[in-house]
């Protein structure tokens, strides 16, 4: 089994910079490439793999988070967002589209978020955590 999050883009996005995303849940961490000179949209288009070993609780959180990138200051937090799986867990994916909060918990003016996070179960030995790539639904895309 694995939670799969198939992150988008965030649009309406101020002033021109780099960007980079952090996804976390359960304590582990990805980080999305570097897009250099974005204006107000930045796309992307990244999948994330959490291999999970025990079910996954409705009340845990996955945890967004976009930043300005700098190579030489620490990356400015421009906004964060936070979901309960609970809805996840129950249908087995779902796509968001939703804004962004500040360090304040106050929506921020950025236009749209749009993510994809979904709970697979993927091949593998029997009793393992498996370790295969994420089987998608007949008719479904693993980005779109």
């Amino acid at each position: 089994m694995a939670l799969v999050l198939q992150l988008r883009s965030v649009s309406g996005l101020r002033g021109k910079g780099d960007r980079i995303a952090k996804a976390a849940f359960r304590g582990l961490s990805f980080y999305t490439r570097v897009l250099e000179n974005c204006e107000d949209e930045a796309k992307f288009e990244e999948t994330f793999r959490w291999p999970v070993a025990t079910n996954i609780d409705g009340n845990e959180i996955l945890e967004i988070q976009v930043f300005n990138y700098s190579k030489v200051f620490t990356n400015r937090l421009i906004g964060t967002f936070r979901m309960v799986l609970q809805k996840v867990v129950a249908e087995g994916q779902l796509e968001v589209t939703d804004t962004l909060i500040d360090d304040n918990n106050s929506a921020i003016q950025v236009r749209q978020w749009n993510t994809f996070p979904s709970f697979r179960v993927c091949p593998g030995p029997a009793g393992s955590a498996g370790t295969g790539m994420p089987v998608f639904p007949p008719g479904s895309t693993a980005l779109t």
